[in-house]
């Protein structure tokens, strides 16, 4: 169980831990050649190209529309792989009849001229119906959307070099429950020696950038300077026309906060959340990236801070997610924050399908009078879920279940005092277009 608290849109508090490895999480690691499974089926054969050139090298993957949102070894090993010929050509046996989805990430190092981690391709991917037998001809052509730009340091304009740059849609929860979605869609680069970066193959629409360190927000290695993260968007990508995007980065500050429980004792394990207030930031750049988790004194510490006035919230199972008091944080400097956890009622949820088998990955988030948004992550993808639940002080709430090929459910819920409160979600399965 894992549950989380904020004043804005709610988020998955574990896509910080790998969910956005999008390329392990499809498979495609290790792929060293064509690939032909099993012995009979049905024939794919295509071209993936960039502006009608064959692109060598790209990775394949064909994703049965009944295993999207679902991961494992097992589905992993069934996914049908292959790797694009000189021309950019490859060959797929798969399964007979079904609807699917092929999935083309080509390879780093694609862009010889430049360093590899600096250039990278969104990929791409396309819906087909494979037939119950014979040949299917899949042509894929990368989208011609880019975002490009740099990445400096605010005091003195000088580049940044090997720091991450983040692409993905705006307003599109990162870490999401199926990474086979965001083909052509997102992508991960670090800028080169001179501070610049270039994200290829994105398809046409409105999308956010990030630039900072946002997956080490645990630790702050002595050669790092801690430069507070930034996030732009929205960024318009069109065919053909590159989007510009540049960063002024400057030296982030950094929260302590301490956490502990009504009879003063630190409470280690703690989610901790810094949110910003004193300007309103827009739903469509995603959540807050500034989170920590206490450690065995109680204390989280949060950097890469922009400088301005944050809220800590602390949220753990058997405590109302609780906030500290509004506390200004300096460029370069350190701010001590307290939160206090309080008890409240147990709330257990579960969520089903319109069949009674559980959802395999869910977001539920509960919202209050006052507008604060508590979330859980509900279903069996990760083994501590085995009974998804929050604390919750009692009052009247408005429940809102997502989950990916799912239609979205809302309700209302009053929890009072005293025992466990159990909640069923019912989602029904989404009808898909023919």
């Amino acid at each position: 169980m894992r549950d989380s608290s904020s004043s804005g849109s709610p988020r998955l508090s574990s896509f910080a831990g790998g969910a956005l490895c999008l390329l392990a999480s499809l498979g495609l690691a290790g792929c060293r050649g064509p690939r032909v499974v099993p012995e009979s089926g049905v024939v794919l054969r295509g071209r993936v190209t960039r502006e009608g050139k064959g692109v060598p090298g790209a990775e394949v993957t064909l994703v049965p529309a009944s295993e999207e949102g679902k991961e494992g070894a097992d589905l992993r090993e069934r996914r049908r792989r292959a790797v694009t010929a000189e021309d950019g050509s490859f060959r797929i046996l798969a399964l007979p009849g079904g609807e699917a989805r092929l999935v083309v990430y080509p390879r780093r190092g694609d862009f010889p001229e430049v360093d590899d981690r600096s250039v990278v391709s969104a990929g791409g991917a396309r819906a087909i119906a494979v037939p119950a037998e014979g040949k299917l001809a899949c042509p894929v052509e990368l989208a011609g959307g880019e975002i490009r730009g740099s990445v400096r340091r605010a005091e003195d304009g000088s580049p940044v070099s090997d720091i991450s740059v983040e692409v993905w849609p705006y307003g599109d929860e990162p870490g999401g429950p199926d990474p086979v979605r965001m083909a052509g869609r997102s992508a991960f680069a670090r800028t080169d020696g001179t501070g610049r970066f270039r994200v290829l193959d994105l398809a046409p629409g409105v999308y956010r950038a990030t630039a900072g360190e946002t997956f080490r927000p645990f630790s702050a290695p002595s050669d790092d300077e801690t430069l507070a993260v930034d996030v732009r968007g929205p960024v318009e990508v069109r065919t053909g026309a590159p989007a510009d995007v540049d960063f002024f980065l400057p030296r982030g500050g950094t929260a302590v906060v301490a956490v502990h429980d009504p009879s003063g004792k630190p409470v280690p394990g703690a989610l901790v959340t810094l949110e910003r207030t004193d300007v309103e930031r827009d739903p469509g750049l995603g959540p807050s990236r500034n989170f920590d988790v206490t450690d065995g004194n109680g204390v989280a510490t949060v950097r890469r801070l922009a400088a301005g006035l944050y809220v800590a919230s602390a949220q753990t199972s058997g405590f109302v997610p609780s906030e500290s008091v509004p506390s200004l944080v300096r460029s370069g400097e350190k701010t001590d924050l307290q939160v206090e956890l309080r008890g409240g009622t147990l709330v257990r949820i579960r969520v089903l399908d319109d069949r009674g088998e559980k959802v395999p990955i869910a977001l539920v988030t509960f919202s209050d009078a006052r507008g604060r948004v508590s979330y859980v992550e509900a279903g069996d993808f990760a083994p501590w879920f085995e009974e998804p639940s929050t604390t919750l002080s009692p009052g009247a709430y408005t429940y809102r279940a997502v989950a990916e090929g799912f239609v979205e459910q809302e309700g209302e819920v009053a929890v009072g005092e005293g025992g466990p409160l159990d909640l069923l979600v019912r989602l029904p399965r989404q009808v898909r277009s023919p």
